[in-house]
């Protein structure tokens, strides 16, 4: 079989998107169980996607929806009372933290083995533009792909 181009997603497939996000947990709550750290990032992921819509109609702003998911993540799993500016500090170290990510190895090679073969290669996201074409140049993925596509 021959591919005329191949398409990635970004977050969770090209790094560990719950790695930067777990370190961020432990620093900033640490009084959190962390061995439910996958359901953590499940309901943070849930809350974020409730608020996403109001973002994309620019009803809230990005700010609005940071404090809001890690608010509602926290109160689930017993840390009541997240001010906006705990909310805002671990939306910090939390970026901070994707500023560290690198990519998975294994997909690594393989966008080698396909850059090599010239098979062309497309990564798609929907987050805000700033902060995965951060990521991207985190991860050295503009070596494969170099076009930026901006549907904000």
């Amino acid at each position: 079989m021959t591919y005329k181009n191949i398409v990635f997603d970004l977050d969770d497939t090209l790094y560990d998107h719950q790695l930067p996000f777990k370190r961020s947990v432990e620093k900033c709550f640490p009084t959190i169980d962390i061995q439910q750290i996958d359901n953590i990032y499940k309901r943070f992921r849930y809350w974020s996607d409730v608020a996403f819509p109001k973002y994309t109609k620019k009803l809230i702003s990005i700010e609005q929806l940071r404090i809001f998911r890690c608010q509602k993540t926290m109160e689930e799993f017993g840390i009541d009372s997240i001010s906006r500016t705990e909310a805002l500090d671990f939306q910090a170290d939390y970026e901070y933290e994707l500023d560290q990510i690198t990519m998975i190895p294994e997909i690594h090679q393989l966008l080698l083995a396909l850059h090599k073969n010239h098979i062309p290669i497309g990564i798609l996201t929907n987050g805000p533009v700033d902060l995965q074409s951060r990521k991207l140049q985190n991860i050295g993925a503009y070596r494969f792909c170099c076009k930026v596509l901006n549907k904000e």
